[in-house]
């Protein structure tokens, strides 16, 4: 498992004048982060830019001169480990074409024939790198085409097209990190298929080359308009295709304070964590937050697995409040190496259903024995120096020489 790229501390953070005075350890304050400016800016398609030019925004929506929209984040974060996603955004556009024959909305002056609302988009990508763009959707055309009478969809929310991502598709990542895809078009919906019956193409040669939008999103346009979305004709039409989309989030991050390091109690944690979901596959109860040895996340199929965890902690679904957490964890110095790294882990609760909160968080504060176990100082343990850490109890020839790796913070 990769190791996610939030860190607790930084090399270059200040440090707390306040000394723990069991341990000696120095606390790191975290960085300030910039305000969060993420969005999703898309295009949706040259077709709904250029052929639905009359745009309306709505909800915080905002549009450049290329008539790119840029949609507002709500909530959601990625995971830097392994690109998983679940991002949220807010605001709506509505393509308009209009043209004074047309009978318009019923408005004074408005000449509006037919328009397109996307509303709310949202982005996902599982563990496997397939990616969704979702979204509310509704249309309307208000003069008879084709024999089509004029009509109406109820807004819906459904998928509007797809595309592959892999972790290293993510940029930047301070304060948000930055996905460049554009979605699929081609062999998407099968000409002449029953999927694309049932989306109202029933001509068997269309969509050319399967050329479209995803499905549910051709299904829940109105008829007259499912024609702007999927390729009509055997000679290509890149306008109709998706466009390209920049979106952003923040990365999923882990961050922690020591509270208490002492050889009686062990090390406490004070553990926060951002951009987490209680629920990610309905079942989903939580998450689990622990202290393991690093290197990757420990067996966690079975009850027997926890005992690889010097500690841990079941955080509920109405524990973690948009998307974020705070906990507690305290590593018995039994279970403690200062010889060993030691990292912060989470993962869903209570079954491991995915693997869209597994993170990897390395303790950047090592161990060491700051208070030398009583005969540390006056016997020489193993081959080492007086005291060393790490130095074996019990050597040969040593019998009855306490532990110097335990006892430490």
């Amino acid at each position: 498992m990769s190791i996610t790229k939030s860190r607790l501390g930084s090399r270059v953070a200040t440090l707390l004048a306040g000394v723990l005075t069991a341990a000696g350890l120095a606390v790191v304050a975290a960085p300030a982060q910039a305000a969060d400016e993420a969005s999703l800016q898309w295009k949706i398609s040259n077709q709904f830019a250029n052929f639905l030019p009359v745009h309306t925004l709505g909800d915080g929506a905002t549009e450049d001169a290329a008539k790119v929209v840029s949609f507002p984040r709500q909530s959601g974060s990625y995971n830097s480990a392994n690109g998983t996603a679940t991002v949220n955004y807010s605001g709506w556009v509505q393509g308009a074409f209009q043209n004074s024959m047309c009978p318009g909305n019923g408005t004074a002056g408005d000449t509006t024939c037919y328009q397109v609302r996307i509303a709310n988009p949202s982005i996902a990508i599982d563990a496997s790198g397939n990616g969704t763009i979702s979204a509310d959707v509704t249309s309307q055309a208000f003069f008879e085409s084709g024999g089509v009478p004029a009509g109406a969809t109820s807004t819906q929310r459904v998928l509007v097209t797809t595309f592959t991502a892999t972790a290293g598709d993510w940029v930047g990542g301070n304060p948000f990190g930055s996905l460049s895809r554009t979605p699929a078009w081609e062999n998407v919906l099968a000409p002449g298929s029953a999927e694309a019956v049932d989306a109202g193409i029933t001509d068997p040669a269309r969509p050319y080359n399967g050329a479209s939008f995803a499905q549910p999103f051709i299904k829940q346009l109105y008829p007259s308009l499912r024609a702007h979305f999927h390729q009509t004709s055997a000679t290509a039409q890149p306008n109709k295709a998706p466009a390209q989309f920049v979106a952003q989030a923040p990365a999923m991050k882990v961050t922690s304070n020591v509270t208490s390091a002492n050889s009686t109690t062990g090390l406490t944690l004070q553990v926060s964590g951002t951009g987490f979901r209680g629920v990610t596959i309905p079942g989903d109860t939580g998450i689990y937050v622990a202290i393991a040895e690093s290197g990757g996340l420990p067996d966690v199929t079975s009850m027997g697995g926890m005992s690889n965890f010097a500690a841990s902690n079941y955080v509920s679904s109405a524990a973690i409040s948009s998307g974020t957490f705070t906990s507690s964890l305290t590593a018995p110095a039994a279970k403690l190496d200062s010889t060993k790294s030691y990292s912060i882990y989470t993962w869903q609760a209570h079954t491991h259903s995915n693997v869209t909160q597994d993170t990897e968080t390395p303790l950047e504060h090592r161990l060491r024995c700051s208070a030398v176990p009583a005969g540390c100082g006056r016997t020489r343990c193993g081959h080492g120096h007086l005291g060393q850490r790490g130095q074996q109890a019990g050597s040969p020839g040593h019998r009855g020489c306490p532990d110097c790796r335990r006892g430490c913070s």
